[in-house]
């Protein structure tokens, strides 16, 4: 290394190239740093309102079969559902988080908890349930090795359900939604991927 000193002397421009790469590098390091976490964040957003905007489809469609006691016809919607859509999960709880409706058919009549398998999320769940928060709780989760993102919300106590549930209940139990996203995140991946190759050619 002695033996390079005066060659960088006798030329100061590798001086400032070298600078000059380091912040390059730098830059181009906090930049992919950054992206990452944008795309992350907008991943999760995504795919919250998605589940949000899910969630209140499918009550506000439900209540109208449940308004006249048609249990069977929320078990078509819900079937219906799962043909359409495989890979999602949606789960229709009671205040003790038993699940009236699946789009599952074999997790009916099961606690939340077979569902998730984790205690804490299915505390926080109930927490959830007990307070009537209306933001609900979003949270990931893994069914299987395979990544979810989670909504859960309340399902709050109505005038056309009083004569089912009465009014004393303020809520009747909540909506669990789970959208995969293995595929968001392994697009993001790619994109990821193409970006640090193209920054290093460059």
């Amino acid at each position: 290394f002695m033996n390079w000193i005066p060659y960088f002397r006798e030329h100061p421009w590798l001086n400032l190239l070298i600078g000059l790469s380091i912040v390059f590098v730098l830059v181009l390091g906090s930049m992919i740093f950054m992206n990452i976490r944008f795309v992350d964040r907008l991943i999760q957003g995504q795919m919250q309102k998605q589940g949000e905007m899910l969630a209140e489809s499918i009550e506000g469609s439900m209540f109208d079969a449940l308004a006249v006691g048609n249990n069977d016809g929320v078990r078509s919607q819900f079937k219906r559902l799962k043909q359409n859509v495989p890979e999602l999960g949606v789960y229709v709880y009671s205040f003790d988080q038993k699940i009236f409706f699946s789009s599952d058919p074999r997790f009916e009549g099961q606690t939340l908890h077979s569902v998730l398998g984790n205690t804490a999320l299915t505390e926080q769940i109930g927490q959830m349930i007990e307070t009537g928060d209306a933001a609900g709780a979003t949270f990931e989760n893994r069914i299987s090795g395979e990544p979810y993102i989670s909504l859960a919300r309340p399902i709050r106590n109505e005038s056309r359900c009083f004569h089912c549930h009465g009014k004393s209940k303020k809520i009747l139990g909540g909506i669990l939604v789970m959208s995969p996203t293995s595929d968001a995140y392994e697009a993001a991946f790619q994109a990821r991927r193409l970006g640090i190759v193209i920054g290093a050619i460059g």
